[in-house]
């Protein structure tokens, strides 16, 4: 879960580099949208007051604005964020970024939410002892996890060490 979370932030760091004008602004106001919707559930179920009609206005405003609650406080999808990692990067990475994002993200949301398969990939019924969990001891997929969330890690301190004409050979023999 954490590795999906990682790699789907360095595509807005990337989107931040390129757009430092217009970050602050959205990410205010996606803030301020997520904060009024979760004012209105909780006003549902009686647990805060109910929004005034002028906040009623701007959540409805802002639910328009951000195309609801789906998309990216970047307004911008997943694909144009890729495009632009492989513009910065170049060419020669897009392969191994497609795989990060078809391949490794596609697994990371098979084991986050529940599915047939995802149970499949994480459980297994051993004759003798039962139900086994496949994820715990010396299961090689967990230096695989590992290894992802390092590589989301790498992805944002690229962008960084760019933004700041940081030394980045440092950064990529550590990786």
């Amino acid at each position: 879960m954490l590795n999906r979370a990682l790699l789907e932030d360095a595509l807005d760091v990337h989107w931040v580099a390129r757009h430092r004008d217009d970050a602050p602004r959205l990410a205010d106001e996606h803030d301020r949208f997520m904060g009024l919707a979760e004012h209105k559930i909780e006003a549902v179920y009686q647990r805060a007051r109910s929004l005034t009609d002028e906040e009623e206005e701007e959540l409805e405003r802002l639910k328009r604005h951000f195309g609801g609650f789906f998309g990216s406080w970047t307004k911008t999808s997943v694909a144009d964020r890729r495009a632009l990692v492989i513009e910065r990067w170049g060419e020669s990475q897009a392969s191994d970024l497609d795989y990060v994002y078809d391949g490794i993200q596609r697994r990371n949301n098979l084991l986050l939410h529940s599915s047939p398969t995802a149970l499949g990939l994480t459980m297994s019924r051993d004759p003798v002892r039962g139900p086994q969990i496949n994820r715990i001891g010396q299961d090689a997929r967990w230096r695989d996890a590992l290894g992802e969330g390092v590589l989301g890690y790498y992805f944002v301190c690229r962008v960084v060490a760019e933004e700041f004409d940081l030394d980045k050979d440092p950064l990529a023999e550590t990786f």
